[in-house]
């Protein structure tokens, strides 16, 4: 960021994907609100693949993160339209905010509200998990969770959806009953999963997301997929539903949480 008379400058840089397809377009003028309504104006310029995207506010951004993903959208708005007449997948990541050089604003792929250090005996239970032939929705709900932090206009419907893969691994079908066997066998009560589940339902309807809370959409889904907790719904339901075939000598796992209250209301 830099700052003068007419506001603050910002210049995001990144790629599109494939980087191969040596993608070009002239400069475009776009306008978005970002940061809590402040007005983004600018324009996005690609040159083989490569593009920057130099805009201007009249104050500063506050949360660059949650900006680059809003304008990370516009970059994918305008690719998705350049590859769909060819039926040509193209994505695009923003890497850096560069407009004040000597400090460069470097993007991870982490999302901030939710980082935490990784725990070994949870890192090497995934791999485990991976490495199973009947672990295939468990990699599923893996890969759901993961677009979730990378897609934050879907975050509310691919964490659901990332919830409902773990019910399914556990031999159930999507009937009330199941639910509540699922809900029991995590101590986790209805109203826990209710809000996320009612924005998961408009987005899957076509609706965009508003005013969705991220991180509550994220932290509700990690507790629910990870071997931390998953593994537990997945295993239980799974015995109550009479499969044998479910790992019996494996650890029980709860979340950190503990196994006493349910969580939620």
């Amino acid at each position: 960021m830099s700052s003068r008379i007419d506001g603050y400058h910002y210049l995001f840089v990144g790629r599109v994907i494939p980087y191969e397809h040596r993608t070009s377009i002239m400069p475009i003028t776009f306008a978005v609100n970002v940061d809590n309504g402040k007005r983004f104006s600018g324009t996005i310029a690609i040159e083989h693949s490569k593009f920057v995207i130099k805009g201007t506010c009249p104050d500063p951004i506050q949360d660059l993160v949650t900006t680059k993903n809003i304008l990370r959208r516009v970059a994918l708005n305008l690719v998705s339209a350049i590859g769909f007449p060819f039926g040509i997948g193209l994505d695009v990541e923003i890497e850096a905010e560069v407009a004040n050089s000597a400090s460069p604003y470097m993007f991870g792929a982490d999302f901030p509200q939710i980082a935490s250090k990784s725990r070994g005996e949870e890192v090497a239970y995934l791999f485990r998990l991976m490495a199973s032939p009947d672990s295939e929705l468990f990699r599923s709900a893996l890969i759901d969770y993961v677009r979730a932090i990378r897609e934050p206009e879907d975050t509310d419907m691919l964490c659901f959806r990332a919830i409902e893969s773990i019910l399914l691994d556990s031999g159930s079908d999507h009937d009330s009953k199941s639910w509540q066997k699922f809900r029991n066998a995590l101590r986790i009560a209805k109203s826990y999963l209710s809000p996320l589940t009612k924005r998961a339902q408009d987005r899957r309807h076509g609706r965009l997301a508003s005013g969705s809370d991220r991180a509550a959409a994220l932290q509700t889904a990690k507790r629910n997929t990870s071997p931390l907790c998953g593994v537990l719904g997945t295993r239980t339901v799974a015995l109550a539903n009479g499969r044998s075939s479910c790992p019996r000598n494996e650890p029980i796992w709860i979340g950190r949480t503990g196994q006493g209250k349910p969580r939620g209301g």
